[in-house]
């Protein structure tokens, strides 16, 4: 596999191309650190709830725009309807429900 580095939001990304010619992008937490929050603990709870046990989500204000990044399935701009460390509720009803596990990224949109 041919390893490529590159940027992806104003990150730097590591990938390698794998079968095919399709590509597995590896971006690592400190590559947010200025830009957002990242972190293994994010969960998506539908249809408006966003959660991480780690309590990092009070950085982010009701009626902020914010961005998800790095999620199969919530990669997508919300509108914080509620905040606190543990939960952000959001304005639309489009959330789906995903595990935590992935390095999932917020920020502001």
């Amino acid at each position: 596999m041919a390893a490529k580095t590159g940027f992806v939001g104003g990150a730097t990304v590591k990938s390698q191309l794998g079968v095919n010619g399709t590509t597995n992008a590896r971006i690592k937490e400190s590559d947010f650190a200025s830009s957002g929050y990242s972190a293994t603990t994010i969960a998506f709870v539908a249809p408006d709830t966003i959660t991480d046990s780690a309590n990092g989500l009070a950085r982010f204000v009701v009626n902020e725009e914010i961005e998800v990044c790095n999620s199969t399935v919530n990669s997508s701009v919300f509108k914080v309807k509620t905040a606190a460390a543990g939960t952000i509720t959001v304005y639309s009803q489009n959330v789906t429900a995903e595990s935590a596990g992935g390095l999932f990224m917020i920020r502001p949109a």
